[in-house]
């Protein structure tokens, strides 16, 4: 079975919690004392914004995620992707790559650097990268769809 995205993002956020310096304890302690830190590092969040993090509900913006693990000591792209690179993990224990997490593994190349580089920009910035990204593909589809009929006739 494979794990959604949403999933994938809650299980490394608790597990960034389980390994942060000091531990976030389990359970309702645990949304509280990640929006302190967050807040800490210069983030407002709300409860319910974490609770929905931490349950698989929703997956926070870019630059939540950067606030996020810098309030936990991880890697902002291990946090968003489960993919690191081993010079970038900040706290020991945090795994590269999650054996149950390869979804990431089949997005082609170009969507990774996309959020490579997005991970780089300021907020601003990530709707123009996106709107590219996705004008690229259109692009690709419909160069591929003349080529397709152009074989065909």
């Amino acid at each position: 079975m494979v794990v959604s995205t949403k999933e994938d993002f809650a299980r490394r956020l608790h597990k960034a919690c389980d390994n942060a310096s000091p531990p976030l304890t389990q359970g309702r302690g645990r949304r509280a004392e990640l929006v302190r830190r967050v807040s800490a590092v210069g983030m407002l969040v709300s409860g319910e914004a974490v609770r929905k993090w931490l349950s698989g509900e929703s997956i926070p913006a870019m630059d939540s995620v950067r606030h996020i693990a810098k309030a936990l000591g991880v890697d902002t792209d291990w946090l968003l992707t489960g993919r690191c690179v081993e010079a970038g993990i900040k706290r020991p224990g945090i795994v590269a790559k999650e054996p149950d997490a390869p979804i990431y593994e089949l997005l082609p190349q170009s969507i990774l650097d996309v959020v490579e580089i997005m991970r780089d920009l300021d907020q601003s910035y990530q709707s123009k990268v996106l709107f590219a990204a996705q004008l690229a593909k259109h692009e690709q589809s419909q160069e591929r769809s003349r080529n397709s009929s152009a074989r065909v006739g």
